[in-house]
């Protein structure tokens, strides 16, 4: 038997939500156990969504942003108010919280369809502002859904369905590993767990998105050392002012060459060699002409 305490999570979700951060927590477990044979477990504590209050002993605090994106009714600057001063609670009372974005799909059939996507996208850049703000952690199911698409995970933003399970188990498996255990797990254990989330996650080919619906992401970084996280937000449709955005953010390292990469790679299968040749290269022009009217 393991003489390691439980690391305890207090989770603010829905009840359809539950299987998610169920599936979260086993892949985390499972990951940090076969990183290190030490016999780590995480305990759920699922918290009232009426009144966040967190159980005495969860110093890890995750909150999901689906029950909000149906309070239709509630004044946007009384929904803004509630959250800020419930997370400024919760790091006042030194959590570590994470907060998870909403899938923007929404089924046209849906009652208010318009609507319910216009709170998700404003809730979304709410929790990115916050987080910029205090130094609480997102968990960025969006965009992480967004790339797959809707149409591939059979899903929207009810995330209903084993795939959207799966992948937004793992987004919030890898994502907690990365900014929320430094006090309980040794580095080299959690850097030796990372690869092993991987391979949880399902391997989908996204074939849903044309080019010309793709939208570009602003990045954000947030945090500093080891803790430092990189958030998005959609913000224009410019494809080369996009494409100068992210030689910018490589040039500063502010994103990995693994990440460029993979974008890279997403973008010819998409657009095909040639177009994304090109807007890579008007990409390097807008950063080389930036640079010389910095210059001047």
């Amino acid at each position: 038997m393991s003489n390691i305490a439980p690391i305890v999570m207090g989770a603010r979700v829905v009840a359809v939500e539950r299987p998610i951060i169920e599936l979260a927590v086993q892949q985390l477990e499972a990951s940090l156990n076969t990183a290190s044979a030490s016999g780590f477990s995480i305990r759920i504590e699922f918290i009232d969504p009426e009144t966040l209050t967190p159980p005495v002993s969860a110093r890890i605090v995750l909150i999901s942003l689906r029950a909000e994106a149906v309070r239709l009714a509630e004044p946007w600057l009384e929904t803004e108010r509630r959250l800020r001063g419930q997370c400024k609670a919760l790091l006042d009372n030194n959590a570590i919280v994470f907060v998870c974005t909403v899938f923007r799909h929404v089924s046209p059939g849906y009652e208010m369809s318009r609507e319910k996507r216009i709170r998700i996208r404003r809730l979304n850049l709410l929790v990115t502002e916050i987080s910029r703000e205090t130094g609480l952690f997102v968990i960025d199911l969006d965009r992480e859904l967004a790339d797959i698409g809707a149409n591939n995970l059979k899903t929207d933003y009810l995330l209903a369905g084993q795939l959207a399970t799966a992948v937004a188990a793992n987004c919030i498996a890898k994502t907690v590993l990365s900014y929320g255990l430094d006090d309980y797990v040794p580095f080299e254990i959690q850097d030796g767990a990372k690869p092993l989330l991987e391979h949880y996650r399902p391997t989908i080919v996204n074939s849903e998105m044309p080019a010309s619906q793709e939208r570009p992401l602003n990045f954000i970084a947030t945090g500093s050392g080891r803790r430092t996280q990189i958030v998005s937000t959609v913000v224009d449709t410019d494809q080369n002012r996009h494409a100068g955005t992210l030689v910018e953010l490589f040039l500063r390292r502010q994103i990995s060459i693994q990440e460029a990469l993979t974008k890279l790679r997403r973008s010819v299968a998409r657009r095909g060699l040639r177009s994304s040749s090109a807007l890579f290269l008007a990409g390097i022009r807008q950063v080389l002409r930036k640079s010389s009217r910095a210059g001047k």
